[in-house]
């Protein structure tokens, strides 16, 4: 494989799992309504709300991290900080580093525990019941024809 293959291969990869932290709660979501859906246990709806909660918590809490004035002051300081070491950087490699050069950067979290919870509930919903199904002559699988 080619280097440049190899980059584009890790930046899709970089890609999948930058997301995954909205996907997976998501289809989290769907597989514990589908499981409530099967069986009627409670148990799944309180799963889904578990998933329904990851996935609202981190834009809440960045929401109300960028309304605290300690953040504000923090984050200033670190750009202030951050645009001080490219300027250093520039007058010792002035070929290397521009004034317009910028790092990029991204951390990829994977919701590993999300991931193991969902093939879980998707372990458990298979082998459950199914308490809706019905026959051909319209009774569920639990109801018994009255015939006496």
């Amino acid at each position: 494989m080619k280097d440049g293959n190899m980059v584009t291969v890790i930046s899709i990869i970089n890609e999948i799992l930058h997301y995954s932290i909205y996907y997976i709660p998501i289809a989290g979501i769907f597989v514990s309504l589908w499981g409530y859906k099967k069986s009627r246990k409670i148990g799944y709806v309180m799963i889904a709300v578990y998933f329904l909660v990851t996935l609202a918590l981190p834009p809440l809490s960045r929401y109300l991290m960028e309304k605290n004035p300690e953040y504000i002051q923090t984050k200033k300081y670190l750009d202030e900080a951050h645009a001080n070491a490219f300027a250093d950087l520039n007058k010792r490699y002035p070929d290397k580093f521009s004034a317009d050069t910028k790092i990029k950067s991204r951390v990829s979290k994977v919701p590993l525990c999300e991931i193991i919870l969902l093939f879980g509930i998707v372990l458990l919903i298979i082998k459950e019941p199914d308490n809706n199904r019905q026959n051909v002559l319209g009774y569920t699988e639990k109801q018994e024809p009255d015939c006496k």
